[in-house]
C-alpha cells in the first residue's frame, strides 16, 4: 500500500484523470468562452485594484459561485 501512496501521480495523467472524474462525480462542467469572458474581464477590473494572485482567486471563486455556477477554470473549480 505505500508503494501506490508513494507512486501516486507520478504518471502524467493520474491527477487530471482524477480530478476530471471528481468534477465529473460532483457535476461541475468546464466554463463556456461566455463566462471565461465575464470573469476575465471581472479579474482586469480586480487586478488594478489588488496586487495578489490568491486574493483575485478567491474573488474569481466568489463571483463564479452565487451565480449558481459549477465550473471548472483552468487550474480551480468553484462549487455549485
Amino acid at each position: 500500500m505505500r508503494h501506490l501512496i508513494r507512486s501516486y501521480g507520478k504518471r502524467a495523467q493520474t491527477r487530471t484523470e482524477h480530478l476530471r472524474l471528481a468534477a465529473q462525480y460532483l457535476g461541475w462542467r468546464t466554463g463556456g468562452s461566455m463566462e471565461l469572458k465575464e470573469l476575465d474581464e471581472f479579474l482586469l477590473a480586480r487586478a488594478m485594484e489588488h496586487d495578489s494572485p490568491t486574493l483575485l482567486f478567491r474573488l474569481g471563486c466568489e463571483y463564479r459561485a452565487p451565480r449558481g455556477a459549477a465550473v471548472h477554470i483552468g487550474g480551480g473549480m468553484t462549487p455549485k
